[in-house]
């Protein structure tokens, strides 16, 4: 059974996609969290079947290490997953970005106005 788990960007309220091939029936997918002082408990994943396998989806709520377990009739696999807190702008830091870029595109429109105006007259 192939496994591939897209982890390039494993922040909180991320999904994670999980892709299984290979396997005749439906995997079970379960995630326990590895600290037991974790306000996560252990729950399954629910897959559908695709062309080429079963595909689920799943995110977190809370940052940790977590350990995923895929069982299919024939073999069991488990990989590990470290998830991170995704990071928010405060309003004010994105309000001021929004600001700063309104500005530098209005300079842009005026400076192409007097430039199309200048070729204009002559």
């Amino acid at each position: 059974m192939k496994v591939n788990l897209s982890t390039h960007n494993t922040r909180t309220q991320v999904p994670i996609t999980i892709t299984t091939s290979g396997s005749e029936d439906l995997p079970l997918v379960i995630v326990t969290p590895k600290d037991k002082n974790s306000l996560v408990e252990q729950f399954t994943v629910p897959l559908h079947l695709t062309a080429t396998g079963s595909q689920g989806e799943f995110w977190f709520q809370n940052k940790g290490s977590y350990e995923v377990i895929i069982k299919s009739s024939k073999e069991t696999t488990t990989q590990s997953i470290h998830v991170e807190d995704q990071y928010f702008l405060p309003f004010s830091l994105e309000f001021g970005v929004g600001a700063v870029l309104l500005i530098l595109t209005l300079f842009g429109v005026f400076l192409w106005i007097k430039t199309t105006k200048k070729y204009a007259k002559s």
